[in-house]
C-alpha cells in the first residue's frame, strides 16, 4: 500500500479496530504477562494463495508499539504456498498477543479477495477486458479492500461518489429522465470528456477517475446513448450473442469474439471488492 495512504486513510481506521478489540486492557494477556518480555513470532500460511495486507499487518503492530520489528521474507502479490513462512514479528509478547488478531483479520481478508480476483482475472487473460471493482465494499474497510482487487490483478473504478459521474437506474427515476442530465452532470462536476470508440475509453489505467458513464436506455426503454453524450455504456447481464452486434450510429466499438465469462472482450466486468473468501 502507498506509505501516504496507509498513514492518512488507513492507520486511522487501524486504529478503530484496535480500539474496538482493547477498549481498556487485554485482560487475557495482562493476567499472565504483567511485564515486557522479548518474544518472536512467525507468520505462517495456511492455504496457497495470493498474499496483501503486509503493510497493514505490520502497522497494527508499530500502532501498539513502535519498536516491533517484522522480517519479510514474502512480498504483497505474492503467490504463497501453505506452510510457507511468510515473516517473522519480533518484540514486547504482550504487544503480539494483543496486536494479533486485528493484525490477522486485515491480513487474512485482504488476501481472500487477492486470491479470488487473481483467479477471475485468470480466466480474462488473452482478452482486452478488464476486470473492475465496485463501491460495494464492507464499510469502512474500502482502502482495504479496493488495494487487495488491485494486487490480485484487478483494477480500482470509482473509489467513492466524488471521483466521477455514473448516472444509473435511480438517477434517472428520480430525475425523470436521462437526456438533459449527462450534460448538466457534465458542467457541475467538471468531467472531461473521452471517446469512446477507437479503442480510447479502454481505461489503460488503475483508476477509472472522472469520467461519466450512464446507462443504454432511459426508464421508457429508449436508446440514450448518442444523445446524452456520455462517455462510457455501462451495460450489464448481457449475453454474448448480442454483445458484440453494432448498430449504424453506435460510437462504442466491441469486439465480435465471445468470452468465456459470457460477455465480450473490452467490456467492463465488475468484481465486487467484498466478493474475496479469508483464507483459513
Amino acid at each position: 500500500m502507498n506509505p501516504i495512504t496507509l498513514t492518512t486513510v488507513a492507520e486511522p481506521l487501524i486504529r478503530q479496530a484496535l480500539a474496538e478489540d482493547i477498549t481498556n486492557e487485554d485482560v487475557s494477556t495482562a493476567s499472565i504477562m504483567p511485564d515486557a518480555r522479548p518474544a518472536a513470532v512467525d507468520l505462517i500460511a495456511k492455504a496457497d494463495g495470493v498474499l496483501c495486507g503486509l503493510d497493514v499487518f505490520e502497522r497494527t503492530f508499530a500502532i501498539l508499539d513502535p519498536e516491533t520489528r517484522i522480517q519479510r521474507f514474502a512480498a504483497d502479490g505474492d503467490d504463497v504456498c501453505a506452510g510457507q513462512t511468510l515473516a517473522t514479528v519480533t518484540g514486547d509478547v504482550r504487544v503480539l498477543l494483543s496486536g494479533e488478531r486485528v493484525a490477522l483479520n486485515y491480513l487474512q481478508r485482504m488476501s481472500g479477495i487477492a486470491t479470488y480476483t487473481h483467479r477471475v482475472a485468470a480466466l480474462l487473460e488473452g482478452s482486452t477486458t478488464q476486470l473492475v471493482d465496485t463501491r460495494k465494499t464492507t464499510p469502512n474497510m474500502r482502502v482495504f479492500e479496493k488495494e487487495a482487487v488491485r494486487c490480485g490483478g484487478g483494477r480500482n473504478h470509482r473509489y467513492n461518489l466524488s471521483d466521477g459521474v455514473l448516472l444509473k437506474d435511480n438517477h434517472i427515476a428520480a430525475a425523470g429522465g436521462v437526456r438533459p442530465r449527462p450534460v448538466r452532470a457534465r458542467d457541475r462536476g467538471g468531467v472531461r470528456k473521452v471517446r469512446a470508440g477507437r479503442g480510447g475509453d479502454r481505461c489503460r489505467g488503475g483508476h477509472h477517475h472522472a469520467r461519466q458513464h450512464g446507462p443504454r436506455r432511459d426508464g421508457g426503454g429508449r436508446r440514450v446513448h448518442r444523445r446524452a453524450r456520455e462517455d462510457r455504456v455501462l451495460r450489464q447481464h448481457r449475453r454474448a450473442q448480442r454483445a458484440g452486434h453494432r448498430r449504424p450510429g453506435h460510437r462504442l466499438r466491441v469486439q465480435r469474439r465471445a468470452h468465456p465469462l459470457g460477455a465480450y472482450p473490452g467490456c467492463v466486468h465488475e468484481a465486487p471488492a467484498h466478493a474475496g473468501r479469508q483464507n483459513r
